[in-house]
């Protein structure tokens, strides 16, 4: 067939045409495309602590005494970095107001630090109750949490109270604490066991080394209820007529001429005047490692009269000394104490 019989295509448009874009319209856009990337990178790169939204050092540690000084633990709370193992358990409003009420904070004084980002040392005064504190507060920006003060609260142990239930300011706590800084009364649940001073300071690390020395005491209704029940345990054993008992004052290895043997069921034990004495008067030390174990210290003086037998005679001997008598311990974690001869 003949190509003569297909027609020639009309011709496009100009309309229809593609152009090419201008020079200048490219150059804007890359341009245009450059400044919003350079925007991008700049939010990145802005910190939590770039100084043009993070407070004054000062500023910072003025608001965190403020909050202190209030009963505002949740603020003073948010300025402060605790670490990884601290207990925030006792940064409340209601611990914090009981030691408002113990010691106000008042007189604050901060010097002047118009660091806003980095690290910042700044000194304050502050008056706790009759306390002057004087305190470096360190603020750091914290890539994960921000501008924060990092020396606001105090940590201590309490390694000496353990199973005597204490209490701070009412709330329970474990082994470690840590405060904001202010007085705190100290308590303990076990009603035999009481402290030197009932209520602490707490405004440095020498405070936190003497709150970790603290050390129980027995009140008076433990020291007599200890007694009591070491007299209870000693007069049953001194009723006791064997050779041995729990307590001690053993025969059964006693030194006698040649020939004499102890006879079974014949010892008599009374306490000697002093003994008894020594018995109402009786001192006790708490144990360090286990603070409900609770152990006498002196000496108790006991006399023994028994029968030896030689060559089937009966021998009496008087005012012997057998064994030693045990030292007696109670542990009043026990659901009903008793005590115990080792």
């Amino acid at each position: 067939m003949s190509d003569s019989t297909h027609p020639p295509a009309p011709p496009v448009p100009q309309s229809a045409t593609t152009k090419r874009p201008s020079k200048t319209l490219l150059a804007a856009f890359i341009v245009g495309g450059a400044l919003v990337l350079a925007v991008i990178l700049i939010l990145l790169l802005v910190r939590p602590g770039d100084d043009r939204s993070q407070p004054q050092a000062s500023d910072l540690v003025t608001q965190y005494l403020t909050a202190l000084s209030a009963g505002d633990a949740t603020t003073a709370r948010s300025l402060v970095s605790l670490g990884l193992n601290s207990d925030d358990s006792l940064l409340s409003d209601e611990v914090l107001q009981d030691s408002l009420e113990l010691a106000p904070i008042s007189d604050i004084v901060v010097e002047e630090n118009s660091s806003t980002d980095g690290s910042a040392e700044v000194p304050a005064t502050f008056m706790l109750g009759d306390r002057e504190v004087s305190m470096t507060f360190e603020v750091h920006d914290l890539s994960d949490e921000g501008r924060l003060i990092t020396n606001g609260t105090f940590s201590a142990e309490l390694p000496y109270l353990q199973g005597l239930e204490p209490t701070v300011n009412g709330a329970s706590v474990g082994r470690m604490v840590t405060v904001f800084p202010g007085r705190y009364r100290i308590d303990l649940g076990r009603q035999e066991f009481t402290l030197p001073e009932d209520t602490v300071t707490i405004a440095g690390a020498k405070d936190s080394v003497a709150v970790t020395q603290l050390r129980p005491e027995l009140s008076n209704e433990g020291l007599e209820s200890f007694r009591e029940l070491v007299r209870d345990s000693l007069e049953e054993c001194i009723a006791m007529t064997t050779l041995s008992t729990p307590c001690g004052m053993d025969l059964t290895n006693v030194s006698l001429p040649a020939g004499h043997a102890p006879v079974e069921n014949s010892v008599k034990r009374q306490l000697t005047p002093d003994g008894d004495k020594a018995l109402d008067t009786l001192d006790a030390e708490i144990d360090d490692q286990q603070p409900t174990l609770v152990t006498a210290r002196g000496g108790i003086d006991v006399e023994l009269n028994f029968t030896a037998e030689k060559d089937g005679v009966n021998v009496p001997y008087r005012n012997m000394m057998g064994s030693g008598l045990k030292k007696p311990s109670v542990d009043f974690a026990a659901g009903e104490p008793v005590v115990k001869w080792d």
